[in-house]
């Protein structure tokens, strides 16, 4: 288990690269001079950083700029993809401040990774780093920037002190970035997040990826002697969330909890914290409750494994559009799928339709080749752009073991690097018997072009 400390001040760096490089790093702007075929950049960092958050990033770049403050970097084949797929930036940044008070980064620019980088975004500061899977060419996915530009505040400005803690980056970040979705495009967005990652993402999480009696359920797991990327999970992002979202619900009035975010923001910017530090804060704040947090189990939340010991209050209506729409899917007759409206799931937002797909993924009942074959083609599916549509309809060849598909899937996993896609994929494809030595031959083949930590994490899977 490793600190996470602040560094100085005043950070001050130099890289040296090839002229036809483009230098980059969390500076708004690069004091550099060319010579012997090199450009040098010094850059510095004013603002006081978690030593975690420092990176350097040199290539073939072009720079497109949203705002005064917001621009988008990529390879000139992507730059212009890139700055259309992000136009929201500079409106989710001003949204970001009406929660959680003044942006003190200076610049807020977005960099476009190569495909096989194993994360959706990367916080560092003044310049988040994003996996091009989030460009799918409706901004549909870009709720990832949401939560990138959230992490300004949670995680850049108060830090976890070390990885036990983690959920204090993570799960305010979530809890934060979909109160900005929600701002923006509808409180029935923000809703509808929440219930799916309850659902989808967490108890998933907690019943198949682990197991209710799991060291890494809990929301505050011991970690010694242990890799913090082995324990690398969605547990800290949406219990963490969760237990905000049942505090804001419980203490009944949503703008002085949100005030108090910006309060604990305030006191703790420029520090690492445990979660000891916020719940003090939060008694301190919340004095004239004290009866409303005592009731809370504490224990439960933060130091027991499995699902936690309150479900926060959701609005399920979309949820049940979805359900009946999987249900015929599943359940109902050739005649009843036939008649289906592909509009109708074309219409439905990218979180909704991935909600379909994982509806009749998790339903219990394996498709039939023919089955399988008509979903692909009603709504196009492998024409897809939206790398979440992708993985979910993935998910449902894999349980229902449609062996055309597995070429498909392959080349998604390799053709890209994000951890998210690449690591249950790959699980389930090593335990198909049949698939398991063509999946390990292409996964071998495909190591020298993946990030370490990539292939680090599927090699522990084989």
């Amino acid at each position: 288990m490793s600190a996470i400390g602040y560094g100085k001040d005043n950070s001050e760096n130099a890289e040296k690269v090839k002229e036809w490089h483009t230098g980059g790093s969390y500076k708004d702007g690069f004091d550099h001079k060319s010579y012997d075929g090199y450009d040098a950049f010094l850059f510095k960092q004013p603002q006081r950083m978690p030593s975690y958050l420092f990176a350097i990033v040199a290539g073939e770049l072009q720079k497109r700029d949203i705002s005064d403050r917001c621009a988008v970097w990529a390879e000139p084949s992507m730059v212009d993809k890139a700055r259309w797929e992000f136009e929201d930036t500079e409106i989710m940044l001003k949204t970001a401040e009406e929660l959680l008070g003044k942006y003190r980064w200076g610049r807020y620019d977005l960099i476009v990774l190569p495909p096989f980088f194993p994360f959706g975004g990367m916080e560092n500061p003044c310049l988040t780093f994003v996996t091009p899977t989030i460009i799918a060419g409706d901004r549909s996915l870009t709720n990832v920037i949401a939560h990138e530009i959230a992490h300004s505040w949670t995680g850049n400005l108060v830090t976890n002190a070390n990885w036990e803690h983690f959920w204090l980056n993570e799960g305010f970040t979530v809890f934060c970035e979909r109160k900005i979705m929600g701002r923006i495009y509808g409180e029935g967005v923000r809703q509808f997040e929440n219930i799916c990652g309850w659902e989808d993402r967490m108890l998933t999480c907690i019943n198949d990826t682990f197991n209710p009696t799991h060291e890494f359920t809990k929301l505050c797991p011991c970690l010694n002697g242990i890799d913090p990327d082995d324990a690398f999970s969605t547990i800290p992002y949406e219990k963490g969330s969760a237990l905000l979202l049942v505090l804001e619900q419980k203490l009944g009035d949503s703008a002085r909890f949100e005030q108090f975010l910006r309060d604990y923001i305030d006191k703790f910017a420029g520090h690492s914290v445990v979660t000891d530090d916020w719940k003090q804060f939060l008694y301190a704040k919340f004095s004239d409750k004290k009866d409303v947090l005592d009731s809370i189990n504490w224990n439960g939340w933060l130091t027991e494994a499995g699902v936690p010991p309150n479900t926060p209050d959701f609005n399920d209506e979309a949820l049940k559009d979805c359900r009946h729409l999987a249900k015929v899917w599943t359940d109902g007759t050739e005649e009843e799928v036939e008649k289906l409206d592909p509009k109708v799931f074309e219409d439905l937002s990218s979180d909704m339709k991935v909600k379909v797909l994982d509806c009749i993924e998790t339903s219990g009942k394996a498709f039939t080749n023919e089955r399988f074959l008509k979903l692909l083609k009603k709504y196009d599916l492998e024409n897809s752009g939206n790398c979440e549509v992708i993985f979910s309809f993935s998910l449902i060849a894999l349980k229902s073991k449609y062996e055309p598909l597995v070429p498909f899937m392959l080349d998604f996993v390799t053709r890209q690097g994000r951890l998210k896609y690449v690591k249950p994929i790959f699980n389930k494809l090593f335990k198909w018997d049949e698939m398991r030595d063509l999946a390990i031959a292409k996964f071998k083949k495909n190591v020298p072009y993946m990030h370490p930590i990539t292939a680090q994490v599927i090699s522990k899977m084989i």
